[in-house]
């Protein structure tokens, strides 16, 4: 809704729908003229949409997600965090979901990285790295 509106006639109601990204604060989607002014002033708040999952499901579903709303996770069987964990959670914030879950297959790791003749590994080496990981 933009701006206040006058009330036009008492007992008179009009809907109320929120710009794509935003959601009612309160489920009523009604306002109701009434003497004093509109009932309950609407207020839309941002809001997340439940994300598209790749290799793994949300654990408890609500749909909309509000900022500072958190939301887990869990990944596929087979499939892992880069931490090794099977669940993880997400934040809803003012620009989006802080993060989508990147679950890969537990059989993708990579051992240690291979020598290299006339060079040198100059990052940590590691026992397993998970896809995508680099190596200097």
């Amino acid at each position: 809704m933009d701006g206040p509106r006058k009330c036009p006639a008492s007992g008179q109601s009009i809907k109320i729908d929120c710009d794509p990204g935003y959601s009612l604060s309160d489920p009523q989607s009604t306002v109701t003229c009434t003497e004093h002014g509109w009932s309950s002033p609407p207020s839309c708040i941002k809001h997340c949409d439940m994300p598209i999952f790749g290799n793994a499901t949300a654990i408890i579903t609500g749909k909309p997600f509000r900022p500072n709303d958190m939301l887990d996770y869990q990944c596929l069987d087979g499939y892992e965090n880069r931490d090794g964990s099977k669940k993880g959670s997400m934040v809803c914030g003012e620009d989006g979901w802080s993060h989508l879950p990147t679950c890969f297959k537990s059989s993708d790791k990579c051992g240690p990285p291979p020598g290299i003749s006339n060079g040198d590994i100059t990052s940590i080496t590691l026992k397993m790295y998970h896809p995508w990981s680099t190596v200097r």
